[in-house]
């Protein structure tokens, strides 16, 4: 086999490879979709928002903050189920109003929780998986330790020069005798970041004696 054959030959296996690796990449992104979708038919949303609007209807007259939360609620979760679009992504703006919402639920539920939330730079038309800074924001609520009026929570989330960049810093609930849970949200986050982003985002969890910080920036 002459130079030109053995060059032409390993043109088309070259060319093999890559229409096979991009029919793995669609099965996939269909898969994650199929997933997606099964994941959200397992509850009725319209039952859920009944349920809520009764809820907020029963307890409004008792508990005007009640009735409130229950309304946020309603909110995140409609955009839970309702956020992937035909690409998968969704507008961040629509993500921060939900960040929003969480802490503000979180502030009804303990009055004496401590938290600052700000953002920074423009937004405006940025996209983004969705899921992803509220999952993050969550661990907060869920690990950290909020009621110390001298070291508040902190999050923060920016957007400059192509890099959107969020951070969290909390301190550490106190030990319990129960086992340590998975962390199951972060390891479905990269695996996300991982498909959508690959090579352009770092996330990164540092945990000291006392507290958690939370490194996130992507490249958009």
């Amino acid at each position: 086999m002459n130079r030109n054959a053995v060059i032409k030959k390993a043109e088309q296996l070259e060319r093999l490879r890559l229409e096979t690796q991009n029919r793995q990449m669609e099965l996939q992104n269909r898969l994650a979709v199929a997933e997606n979708a099964y994941l959200q038919q397992q509850i009725s949303p319209h039952m859920l928002f009944n349920a809520l609007s009764f809820i907020h209807s029963s307890v409004y007259k008792v508990s005007e903050q009640a009735g409130n939360c229950a309304l946020l609620l309603a909110d995140i979760l409609r955009f839970s189920l309702d956020s992937n679009n035909d690409d998968g992504k969704i507008f961040v703006e629509d993500e921060l109003e939900q960040i929003e919402n969480l802490v503000e639920i979180n502030r009804y539920r303990f009055q004496q929780q401590f938290i600052s939330c700000n953002f920074h730079g423009d937004f405006t038309g940025l996209r983004l998986i969705p899921l992803v800074l509220l999952t993050l924001t969550e661990n907060v609520f869920k690990h950290g330790n909020l009621q110390d009026s001298e070291q508040p929570a902190r999050i923060w989330i920016g957007f400059s020069e192509g890099v959107l960049t969020y951070y969290a810093k909390n301190l550490k609930k106190q030990k319990s005798n129960e086992p340590p849970r998975k962390q199951i949200g972060l390891s479905n986050i990269r695996i996300r970041l991982d498909h959508t982003y690959p090579g352009n985002y770092k996330l990164k969890v540092d945990e000291s004696e006392t507290h958690f910080i939370t490194r996130l920036s992507i490249n958009l």
